[in-house]
């Protein structure tokens, strides 16, 4: 065969692939580039929303707890936060100019207690994250776990916080970027779950090497879930406690299942409690 034929296949165990002849190739090396299948491994599915319904049906009070820690605070401080809000309009009357420094101050008021109240879910997620580990461990679902935040208090408040800031910088631009953030970190209330000595950058660094080899599937579950998750409002705000700790739980169990492969726990023995 002609050696400079374009169509001359590979030299066979060269590792090459068919194409043009490269005159100036060593027909003896091997190539350091072969071409080969997709690296494969545990992969992220979103029969996880199913698993943390089912999770939620099972230990519902201890979910509602969790979901208590959640979203109390929350509606707190934003309740209280427009309170003062229209306090202050009205009492400007209809002739207020909103660049008055009291009207100013009266929105500045109110964003921060959006991002505080934020931060502070962080907390119960924690919690919703630990139910989730525990019921993939087998052990014993208790309050104890929905209330585990609390003991990493500071930093979960504080991951919720970076988070949230960062989610709303990149929806600000064009939305995607932040849903894509926020799916590539959602599972760092797990990692404070697993790891009560994890610091937050632990919690950022850990949930973003494992998410980003499923980015997009990350992002789309993160999307639907949060959708899901802000169902309970339609309640009278009651079921919101249900439906809150849906978005950590499932994170988590993703977050589970890329590390360790679908339906799996991550080996270690159930968390510690009073019941076991």
């Amino acid at each position: 065969m002609n050696p400079n034929d374009p169509l001359r296949p590979p030299v066979e165990g060269s590792g090459e692939m068919p194409g043009p002849y490269n005159p100036y190739a060593n027909p003896g090396q091997q190539n350091p580039y072969p071409r080969g299948p997709a690296p494969t491994g545990p992969k992220l599915s979103l029969n996880v929303i199913g698993e943390a319904v089912d999770i939620i049906s099972k230990h519902w009070k201890q979910v509602a707890l969790a979901g208590a820690v959640m979203t109390v605070p929350f509606l707190v401080l934003l309740v209280g936060s427009y309170v003062y809000y229209f306090g202050v309009v009205f009492s400007a009357g209809p002739q207020a100019d909103q660049f008055s420094p009291q009207m100013i101050f009266a929105q500045i008021v109110v964003y921060a207690a959006s991002f505080l109240g934020y931060a502070l879910m962080a907390v119960g997620s924690v919690g919703a994250a630990k139910i989730a580990i525990q019921h993939r461990r087998g052990g014993p679902v208790t309050n104890e776990l929905a209330t585990a935040g609390f003991r990493v208090f500071g930093r979960a408040t504080g991951f919720g916080l970076a988070q949230y800031i960062v989610y709303m910088a990149g929806v600000f631009c064009c939305v995607l970027p932040g849903l894509l953030f926020a799916g590539l970190t959602g599972a760092g209330v797990a990692v404070f779950a697993q790891d009560e000595e994890a610091t937050i950058g632990d919690a950022f660094s850990r949930s973003w090497v494992a998410m980003k080899p499923h980015m997009w599937m990350a992002l789309l579950l993160y999307f639907l879930v949060y959708m899901l998750s802000g169902l309970g409002s339609l309640a009278c705000l009651v079921g919101i406690i249900f439906t809150q700790p849906l978005l950590p739980i499932a994170m988590t169990l993703a977050y589970l299942d890329v590390k360790h492969g679908p339906g799996q726990s991550d080996g270690l023995p159930p968390f510690p409690t009073s019941q076991g």
